[in-house]
């Protein structure tokens, strides 16, 4: 392979960016533009969960206003007892997407900041782009995001980072103002959208088990307490031994039914759910198909099984099973939704690692090359899980 006479020059320099460039004879600028290339990808990236999983966060109220109305609501336990309670979020969707946005494009100003310093552009140069910066600070502080925890820190370092900016005149003073100053205000703008993660996939979990819930209950009033008492008031001992195995399957495939929608809600409300809560939950279904007053099981009454018994118990089974099937979705929705939200807090550290990684590039080797190629990866994991998330809700 043929290796460009320059590559040595780009390399060098790339390993010494924030060092004036001094005795270089070419700065890596494809090798930056890639890298600035990969920030965006990485904040469309970001976007995207935002627009998938802001929606959530309005469960999270209805998990509120139920634990307020109803100390024992079963949805209590949404929120598992040994993590803390996300705070309600008091936003309307459309502030809660313009606050999150407006952080991630001042990351993304604050990013071409840095490069630019790590460039070797000229003070005029690095003046005007941290007034990108600067007025995306200002459309935060106007921004209804007083209810954002950690944004008042982060638009208070960073208007303090910006004031500083604004006069420096010498390159070296944007040297040392980064290396005072950026990590602090990178770290409290990456903090902002960390503190969502554990409120989106909270909201993810509480409309999982909302709408579970709401199949479940809705089953057990229209399908199985209507299929229940046929069953029980068949005569097992009449008709073919044909139609008696076959009205005993169509319960028994109806009663399986019924029990995996109960653990698919159980297990997404409680993370490790006891043998017991299981046992007990299967019990609930057994005694629904279960004569307590005259102590009868299925088939052990006095109709005979007929075909036009067979044909209505077989529409109960067919329409719990459907129920099923819906209560499946939800949960291959609710896994994709965890894997893609996990994606995006990845997505977030590997932002503040590349953006601390510039801001410390004068005392500290830095390759535009590896950064571009670690968030491009990150940023392509990510959209791959939200189509994840698309394909299993259109399923």
């Amino acid at each position: 392979m043929r290796i460009p006479a320059n590559f040595g020059i780009h390399r060098a320099c790339a390993a010494l960016v924030l060092l004036a460039t001094a005795g270089c004879a070419a700065v890596p600028v494809d090798e930056f533009n890639a890298y600035r290339n990969a920030v965006t990808s990485a904040k469309s990236a970001a976007d995207g969960v935002l627009a998938t999983f802001a929606v959530n966060a309005g469960y999270l109220e209805k998990v509120s206003a139920a634990a307020e109305a109803d100390e024992s609501a079963s949805v209590l336990l949404v929120v598992p007892r040994d993590e803390p309670v996300p705070e309600t979020i008091e936003l309307t969707l459309e502030q809660h997407l313009e606050v999150r946005t407006l952080v991630l494009t001042s990351i993304v100003e604050l990013n071409d900041a840095l490069t630019y310093l790590a460039e070797g552009k000229s003070a005029e140069q690095l003046s005007a782009s941290l007034g990108n910066f600067g007025s995306a600070l200002s459309s935060l502080a106007s921004a209804s995001g007083n209810a954002v925890p950690g944004l008042g820190a982060f638009v208070e370092l960073g208007q303090t980072l910006f004031a500083a900016a604004e006069k420096a005149r010498a390159r070296q003073e944007f040297v040392n103002l980064v290396q005072g100053q950026a990590k602090a205000v990178i770290d409290a703008a990456v903090t902002v959208l960390e503190a969502d993660v554990v409120s989106y996939h909270q909201g993810a979990r509480a409309a999982a088990i909302l709408r579970m819930d709401a199949i479940n209950d809705r089953v057990l009033l229209d399908q199985a307490n209507a299929m229940a008492p046929l069953a029980l008031s068949l005569d097992g001992t009449s008709g073919t031994p044909e139609q008696k195995e076959k009205a005993k399957e169509l319960v028994d495939n109806a009663k399986a039914a019924l029990i995996e929608m109960n653990h698919q809600a159980h297990a997404i409300r409680v993370r490790a759910p006891s043998a017991t809560a299981i046992a007990e939950e299967d019990q609930d279904v057994e005694m629904t198909f279960f004569d307590s007053k005259n102590k009868k099981k299925i088939l052990e009454g006095s109709q005979p099984v007929t075909e036009l018994a067979l044909g209505q118990l077989q529409q109960f089974a067919v329409a719990i099973e459907t129920e099923r099937d819906k209560v499946r979705q939800i949960r291959a929705t609710y896994d994709a939704e965890k894997s893609a939200i996990l994606a995006y807090a990845q997505l977030l550290r590997g932002i503040r690692a590349s953006l601390n990684a510039l801001s410390e590039a004068s005392k500290r080797p830095v390759d535009p090359v590896v950064l571009a190629k670690e968030l491009s990866v990150l940023a392509i994991v990510v959209r791959g899980k939200l189509d994840a998330v698309r394909a299993a809700v259109d399923n």
